[in-house]
Parts: structure tokens; sequence; C-alpha cells
């Protein structure tokens, strides 16, 4: 593995690095091409190969998040171990948000024992009521084990949890949505602490 790959994997945020990020979540960088620009790649680069190959070498949790769909696919594809994408939603329930994905690759991300958290962006006042909807949506669609919560507290100016206050009611609301006790605690923080041991410790 060339150093610069090293270099890569230890500052890269667009693939989700689970350590020191940079600023290339938000524009097109050397590793592939990202939702919100249009593509210039045509997906994950070699260069993004070769993250992806030293995060899994490290036992480093890739997130796919910010990733366009052929991005994504690529990464998919490269990693041996299942991926988070730590911040996103159904493009089912909303197509207009460009950072959701579509059922086709919410269940690829689900196949290969990966999570998906749903983002509580909040653009109506259905606010709590229109997260746990989604949540309850990808539940069905690839199973509970799947899905958790990706609050991108620091990150999201409308969000339905702004603070850790709004998220004290979640279990609450899950419970009456239907959720199970031993559900409700897998989508709150089981689900991630079963990836990050199955990527971390082999």
């Amino acid at each position: 593995m060339s150093s610069k790959a090293i270099r890569r994997a230890s500052s890269s945020s667009m693939l989700g690095a689970c350590g020191p990020s940079s600023s290339s979540t938000y524009r097109i960088n050397e590793l592939g091409d990202i939702q919100t620009e249009p593509p210039r790649h045509g997906g994950l680069t070699n260069a993004g190969l070769e993250v992806i190959g030293e995060m899994n070498r490290l036992r480093m949790v890739v997130d796919g998040a910010h990733a366009s769909p052929d991005t994504l696919r690529g990464i998919l594809a490269a990693s041996r171990h299942p991926i988070l994408v730590s911040h996103t939603g159904p493009a089912a329930l909303r197509p207009t948000v460009r950072r959701h994905l579509s059922d086709d690759l919410l269940q690829a991300v689900a196949s290969r024992g990966g999570l998906i958290g749903i983002w509580p962006l909040a653009r109506t006042p259905a606010g709590v009521e229109q997260l746990i909807g989604e949540v309850d949506y990808v539940r069905r669609l690839v199973g509970v084990e799947h899905v958790g919560i990706g609050t991108d507290m620091a990150g999201l100016a409308s969000s339905s949890i702004p603070t850790y206050r709004e998220f004290a009611p979640l279990p609450g609301v899950l419970l009456a949505r239907g959720f199970s006790e031993a559900d409700t605690r897998r989508v709150l923080g089981g689900n991630f602490l079963r990836l990050f041991e199955t990527v971390t410790e082999g």
C-alpha cells in the first residue's frame, strides 16, 4: 500500500474514516463523486479504492454518507467489511432530497451486513414523527438490524434532533410505533455497536 493511500485513509471524510476528517465531504475530490455535485469520475476512483483497502487493513469503519450512488456501489464492491451510511434516508419517501438513497442501494448496504443511519432532516412540522416513519420504512425494507439514527447533530441546520434533549423521547416514540424493546435498543445504538465490533475486532 502506498504512503499516499495511507495519508488519504487517515484524512478522508467523504468515505467516512473514523478519525480525523477533512473538507472533502462537500467538494469534488480525488476519491470519488459525491451526491451534491455533478459526477466527474464515474464513481469510486483508483485512489478511493486504495483508501478502502487501507481502511479495511486498519479495521476502520467505512462511511458512505455523501457518496454518489455509483461511488457507493464502488465502496460496497471494494470493502471486505460491512459499511456504515451514517446519515441518509429513503428516497422513496422524500425523492427531492439528494442525500437520500434508493431502495436498491439501501438493500445493497444491508445485504453486506451494513447499517443505515436515518437523518433527522426537518423540513416539515412532522419532525420526529417523520424521522420515525423513515426508520420504520427502512426496517420493513431491509430488517431492523440494519437501521439506526444518524443525528448529524453538528452539521444539520434544520433537524428534529438538534440536541441530546430531543433524542431522549425516542425510545418511547419507537415503542408507541410498535417496535419491541429489543428492536428499540438495536435502533438507538445496538446496531452500531454490532457493526463497530464486527469491523474493528473481526
